[in-house]
């Protein structure tokens, strides 16, 4: 009985510890799918290519980099040109911050599996 109680224990713990990012990671892929993202981004290298990187390449190039999870939500928020070639990202001024988060936490971290 001791053991069954510290196994359902353990297996809250876990649950508590993973669901935020999980949730934050789902909140980002789906903000990403219903808005005007996949217009210009695909999600893999594979795919036929459009106007941006995909996701995966935007994973790989900033893989590491402490300073990208925050000029990756300036550049979706303001737009701008120059990180993959001339062609300008649009603005999308009326994200709020917790949504560039999530958006930019699903690129980098599950944009590049």
């Amino acid at each position: 009985m001791a053991r069954t109680i510290a196994i359902i224990a353990a297996a809250i713990a876990l649950t508590a510890t993973v669901a935020p990012s999980a949730h934050a990671a789902g909140k980002g892929l789906d903000l990403i799918k219903k808005g005007d993202c996949i217009a210009c981004h695909t999600f893999k290298n594979s795919e036929p290519k459009k106007l941006g990187p995909s996701y995966e390449a935007v994973a790989k190039k900033y893989k590491g980099n402490k300073k990208a999870p925050a000029m990756l939500a300036d550049k979706i928020k303001k737009g701008g040109s120059g990180n993959w070639g001339t062609m300008a990202m649009t603005p999308h001024p009326a994200l709020s911050a917790g949504d560039l988060n999530a958006m930019v936490d699903w690129i980098l971290k599950e944009g590049g599996k």
